[in-house]
């Protein structure tokens, strides 16, 4: 889930409970349908809508002493928040002797609006805001297991954020701040077991494109996007010898990453090494080191 640059506006609360200032005008809708698609498997579909209204007041006088002339500085802010989000999901689960799925599925809109004026003395200044967002996403997990314990899962998660902002500027203009993410999570995982030791790997491939747009009247409109592209090899050895345990990893990655008219291709190798003695039953000593290395964003 991702938060764009622009919120609703607020007012500071005053210092008193949130039940003396408050009054309730929210409205909620929600809805939940299950089926049992077999003896080990479901179906879930779920929905719910939000809808609130929220007013908000404030008044402040300030009168300087120091000044000849005494003179008074009036603040006052009138703001009205409009909420209206509308969420949806579906999932289905299998969950087998040796298999396993699971799958769901989102969706999210939102029609949020922040609307205010501002008065200081005589000057009246308009206020608006509207942070809104649409996302989709979906997560699958597979995994199986055999009768000698060796398993392989594959995880992909994906999810695409549409956030489109407006901004009213000090001059009467509307900002336009469009933020969108795309980005997809794949791995694969498996264990063999030999005795007391496992040999484990993790293969994966992960994209990710986030691309920002601003636009003010006809005097702004620019767009960048950023992009990144990685494949990755994880094996990795655990060892145990009596009360010591021994793990050994290295992360081999080939990743392309581009920012407007600059890219790079880098080969990154991110050795780990840890060790753990159980020397009795009341103290256990742990060493662990790693390289790593992180992607630009």
């Amino acid at each position: 889930d991702e938060e764009g640059l622009l919120s609703m506006m607020s007012i500071g609360a005053p210092n008193i409970e949130k039940s003396r200032y408050t009054f309730n005008d929210s409205h909620l809708f929600a809805g939940n349908w299950l089926w049992k698609t077999g003896a080990d498997s479901e179906l879930r579909i779920q929905g719910n809508g939000f809808i609130d209204k929220t007013d908000m007041a404030s008044y402040r006088s300030t009168t300087y002493l120091d000044i000849d002339g005494m003179p008074i500085v009036t603040e006052d802010q009138l703001v009205t928040n409009h909420t209206s989000q509308w969420t949806g999901e579906v999932s289905y689960k299998y969950n087998g002797e040796k298999t396993y799925v699971n799958n769901i599925f989102r969706g999210n809109i939102d029609f949020n609006k922040s609307v205010g004026t501002m008065t200081t003395n005589d000057a009246t200044t308009d206020m608006m805001v509207k942070p809104r967002k649409r996302s989709l996403s979906n997560a699958l997990t597979l995994s199986g297991t055999n009768a000698k314990g060796n398993s392989l899962i594959f995880n992909s998660n994906t999810s695409y954020n549409y956030i489109p902002g407006q901004l009213l500027t000090i001059n009467g203009a509307t900002e336009l701040l469009d933020i969108s993410m795309f980005n997809t999570d794949n791995t694969l995982d498996g264990r063999l077991r030999l005795g007391n030791h496992y040999i484990n790997f993790q293969a994966g491939a992960c994209y990710l494109n986030n691309s920002l747009d601003v636009a003010i009247g006809d005097a702004v409109n620019e767009k960048s996007t950023y992009q990144k592209a990685e494949l990755f090899w994880r094996p990795s050895l655990d060892l145990k010898f009596g009360s010591h345990r021994v793990s050994l990893a290295a992360k081999l990655a080939y990743a392309h990453q581009s920012y407007r008219e600059k890219s790079s291709d880098d080969v990154w190798v991110n050795p780990s090494l840890s060790w753990r003695w159980e020397a009795s039953a009341r103290s256990t000593i742990d060493f662990s080191c790693r390289y790593e290395t992180s992607p630009l964003s």
